[in-house]
């Protein structure tokens, strides 16, 4: 038996708008193509932008048919949702570890990144690096928490 026989007219709609956007997608991809080759380039950042956004909402109407299709299955409590999506505890704060790490001898970001993660340290991004960056360059009052010399870190004047 076809499958869609045996669904709702929600979950029917929701299939429906995922194939419009499925074919919309390759259309904006290819006008934007032909914008770009003819030097429209305004046009074509328009399209770049509609396509991402295409995407984006794909994927959110997506999460929402599948979050309507397991609707009567039991879901989770605020309390027990909130629990499993919390975000990583660690043990100090990435100043705290990035200065004991550097506290004996200077390193680079790299050994830092390593050493702080040696001491328990999570990340809750997908570029730790850039965190780590953000930390190592920055400023409290007028002076730099940390000291670069030639790309190695140590504890700056003001920690």
């Amino acid at each position: 038996m076809n499958e869609h026989l045996n669904k709702d007219s929600v979950t029917l709609a929701f299939d429906r708008i995922i194939k419009v956007m499925d074919k919309a997608k390759p259309e904006i991809k290819r006008q934007g193509g032909k914008a770009f080759r003819d030097g429209n380039f305004k046009k074509a950042e328009v399209l770049s932008v509609r396509a991402r956004f295409l995407s984006d909402f794909r994927s959110r109407v997506d999460a929402l048919r599948k979050e309507w299709i397991d609707g009567d299955k039991p879901r989770k409590s605020s309390v027990q949702q909130s629990e499993s999506s919390r975000k990583p505890t660690n043990p100090m704060s990435l100043r705290e570890a990035a200065l004991k790490v550097t506290a004996e001898k200077p390193l680079t970001k790299p050994e830092i990144m390593e050493a702080v993660k040696k001491l328990g340290y999570k990340f809750n991004t997908k570029k730790p690096m850039d965190s780590l960056g953000t930390l190592l360059y920055k400023k409290k009052d007028g002076r730099n928490l940390f000291k670069n010399e030639n790309g190695r870190f140590s504890p700056g004047q003001s920690t």
